[in-house]
C-alpha cells in the first residue's frame, strides 16, 4: 500500500513540475532567442549606416538563428528596402498579429515613409509574430526610409538596398555600390542623395 502511495505522490510531483516548468523554460528560451535576434538586427543596422556614410567597403555578419531575407528597394509590398530575420519560438512575442516598434527613430514618426533628417534614424526596426505549425514565426524587420531636411533648399537622403542572393541562413554580406544625386526626387521636392548597398545572404 505504501509503495502505491509513494508512486502516486512521485507521479503527482513530476506532473506538477512538467506542467509549471515546461512553459517557464519555453518562455525563457523565447526571450533569449528574441534578445539574440534584436541584437543581431541592431548590429546589422549600425554597420549598414556606417558603410553608407563611409562611401566604400564591405562587411559580413553571421546569422545567429533562423533565416535572413533581403528585399530590394524597388520591390513591391510593405517589406521593400528591408532586411528580415525570421525565426521560430515556442511563445508569441507580439500578440494578435500586431507590429511592435523596436527602435530606429521616434515613436511618433515610426510609421512614416519619410523621417526628419538630423532627428530620425534611416532604419526602422519592428517585430511581428504569427502562429506557425504549433509554434510562432517571428519576423524582425529592418527597413530603410528617406530622411528629408526641413530647411530650404530641401534635400533628402536614402539608403537603398539591392538584393543579390536574397535568402539564407549563414552569412549576410553588405557592400557599397554607389552614391548618386537625383534632382528633385526627394519627398520635399529637393534633390535626393541615394546610397545603394548590395546585400547577399548565404
Amino acid at each position: 500500500m505504501s509503495i502505491v502511495l509513494i508512486t502516486g505522490v512521485i507521479l503527482s510531483l513530476v506532473s506538477a513540475a512538467y506542467f509549471w516548468g515546461v512553459p517557464l523554460i519555453d518562455k525563457r528560451t523565447s526571450v533569449s532567442s528574441f534578445t539574440v535576434a534584436e541584437q543581431f538586427v541592431k548590429d546589422l543596422d549600425g554597420r549598414v549606416v556606417a558603410l553608407a556614410n563611409a562611401g566604400s567597403g564591405t562587411f559580413s555578419l553571421d546569422v545567429p538563428q533562423g533565416s535572413v531575407i533581403a528585399v530590394s528597394e524597388g520591390a513591391s509590398g510593405p517589406n521593400n528596402n528591408s532586411i528580415l530575420l525570421r525565426y521560430e519560438s515556442g511563445q508569441p512575442l507580439a500578440l494578435n498579429a500586431t507590429t511592435v516598434y523596436l527602435g530606429g527613430g521616434s515613436f511618433k514618426d515610426v510609421g512614416s515613409e519619410v523621417g526628419a533628417f538630423g532627428q530620425a534614424k534611416p532604419g526602422v526596426i519592428t517585430l511581428s509574430s504569427a502562429g506557425f505549425a504549433g509554434s510562432y514565426l517571428n519576423t524582425v524587420r529592418l527597413r530603410y526610409r528617406e530622411l528629408d531636411t526641413d530647411t530650404a533648399p530641401g534635400k533628402g537622403y536614402k539608403i537603398a538596398l539591392a538584393a543579390g542572393k536574397a535568402t539564407g541562413t549563414g552569412v549576410v554580406r553588405v557592400g557599397f555600390s554607389k552614391t548618386e544625386t537625383l534632382a528633385g526626387a526627394a519627398a520635399n521636392g529637393g534633390d535626393l542623395v541615394k546610397t545603394t548597398l548590395t546585400v547577399d545572404v548565404s
